[in-house]
């Protein structure tokens, strides 16, 4: 009897031993960006006497991570429909709750509503001589959209028209603009001049939050935002517009 109690003691050391060394293990590679590129971990617990019931399939092991990163960096992209819109040129394009879409071709200042059907595209309403800088959709389905002006513009299908919405940036004109997964508003304005460049976030309500221009050594932040986005953990990523290519960098 004591003899199986001994293994019993001995194989629960062992168990919980593997299990610190492996979490201690993925902590040290994922948490800092200094280890090796390959990683193998494979540790027997050896030199201990125990049954062959206990392994390492308990737990699983890690095991070549750069492979494992090299599988999910892998994308593919794959037509399955194709669609001929009325545009000429398709800019900007946002999704509502209801999966239609808002299509604009900046070039000749036409702003769609559209809905893809089978083989077809039904437009539901158009909008002409407006030049859209960024449009974003909230969870409701409101259509907001930046008209290079200091306001923020809503969308009114029923009349064809854009009224001003909560969202005001003066004196700094709207361009590009985001809405996180939190419905935050990311709004990337400048001045009249150019000189400035921020992205303001604000809540639903209009509300400014937080204005992003300077560094802590007040340096700007921007030289020329062109596109923002986010993550779902809340990080913002801002693509910079270097030259007329659109070459340039993000942040």
């Amino acid at each position: 009897m004591q003899g199986i109690l001994d293994q019993k003691t001995k194989l629960h050391k062992a168990v919980d031993q593997y299990a610190d060394n492996l979490v201690e293990d993925v902590d040290q590679h994922f948490g800092t960006s200094e280890q090796k590129e390959n990683l193998k971990i494979d540790k027997d617990i050896q030199n201990m006497q125990m049954k062959r019931e206990f392994t390492m399939l308990n737990f699983g092991k890690l095991e070549d991570s750069k492979g494992l990163r090299e599988d999910h960096s892998k994308v593919a992209l794959k037509v399955t429909n194709e669609w001929t819109t009325e545009l000429e040129n398709v800019h900007i394009i946002g999704r509502c709750p209801d999966g239609t879409l808002w299509m604009t071709d900046n070039i000749n200042k036409v702003l769609h509503h559209i809905a893809l059907e089978e083989d077809d595209v039904k437009v539901l309403s158009r909008m002409s001589s407006i030049k859209i800088g960024g449009l974003l959709v909230d969870k409701a389905g409101n259509i907001i959209v930046s008209t290079l002006k200091t306001s923020l513009k809503e969308t009114n299908e029923s009349t064809q028209k854009l009224t001003n919405s909560v969202f005001d940036t003066t004196p700094f004109i709207t361009t590009h603009i985001h809405i996180t997964k939190d419905q935050k508003v990311l709004i990337s304005a400048r001045s009249s001049s150019g000189r400035r460049r921020v992205f303001i976030e604000m809540d639903g309500a209009g509300k400014g939050l937080i204005k992003y221009e300077n560094d802590s050594t007040n340096t700007p932040l921007f030289t020329d935002p062109y596109k923002v986005t986010s993550t779902s953990n809340g990080n913002i990523f801002v693509v910079l517009s270097l030259d007329k290519l659109y070459k340039g960098e993000k942040l």
